[in-house]
């Protein structure tokens, strides 16, 4: 019974089966969801947010074009330029980071529940082939996936 494939079994996996594969880490999960979500959760969040999004922009860029005739650029002083525009442009784009990265746990949260599982993240070296990736890059399977992708981004 084990060599049938999973379509040909007429009976559900037990419990403990089930439980077993949870172990190892495959659980049914659909990574279309995480994406919808994520991207709605995007979209609200520049809708709602997008004006202060633009403000903190437009005033980081003035900033720079105004005093750009005063200040003396050395190395040091061009680091601690960029290391502040860094961490100004984050400031400004952390609430939407921040709120896109919750929503999506909280949708795969919602699919699968509390899941943490330590052989999944086990690295499988039996797995690093090139010669498979590149088969499994230019498969009609692949192919498939690439149609579906352009499909869903053409309808939204």
């Amino acid at each position: 019974m084990p060599d049938q494939d999973k379509h040909s079994r007429t009976e559900a996996p037990t419990p403990k089966k089930r439980k077993k594969e949870r172990e190892k880490g495959n659980v049914a999960r659909s990574m279309d969801v995480n994406s919808v979500v994520v991207l709605i959760a995007g979209i609200l969040v520049i809708k709602f947010m997008g004006e202060n999004l633009l403000s903190g922009i437009s005033h980081f860029t003035s900033g720079i074009y105004t005093t750009l005739t005063t200040i003396q650029l050395t190395p040091e002083s061009t680091i601690q330029y960029t290391q502040n525009g860094i961490w100004y442009i984050f400031g400004v784009i952390s609430p939407i980071l921040i709120t896109i990265m919750i929503l999506g746990l909280a949708s795969n949260f919602g699919q699968v529940g509390f899941f943490y599982s330590k052989k999944a993240l086990i690295p499988k070296f039996s797995k690093f082939n090139p010669l498979k990736g590149v088969k499994r890059i230019f498969s009609s399977k692949s192919l498939v996936e690439l149609v579906k992708g352009i499909v869903k981004v053409t309808i939204i």
